[in-house]
């Protein structure tokens, strides 16, 4: 699965985004967490090209392709706490 384009952001309101034409969009800050966080935000995002939401299959996939992603989401947001004051996360 290939995003229509890849762009960064500085939303205040996501880390990671998947527009419904295909794009997907990352905040710049990631640059700063640790690379299995932005690599996590980056596959959860991937993953909503198949799956426009957060039911069960959309964890089940996820799974599929980054079998640790919960141990990432944690540093995730472990980073954010501790980084930039808990902002929102995906």
């Amino acid at each position: 699965v290939a995003p229509r384009a890849l762009k960064l952001t500085a939303s205040a309101e996501f880390w990671g985004r998947c527009e419904a034409d295909g794009t997907v969009r990352v905040h710049w800050h990631l640059v700063h967490a640790p690379p299995a966080a932005m690599a996590y935000v980056v596959a959860h995002e991937l993953v909503h090209l198949e799956h426009r939401h957060h039911g069960e299959v959309f964890w089940r996939r996820l799974a599929e392709i980054q079998p640790d992603y919960q141990r990432r989401k944690g540093l995730l947001e472990r980073w954010e706490r501790e980084r930039v004051g808990g902002r929102r996360g995906v």
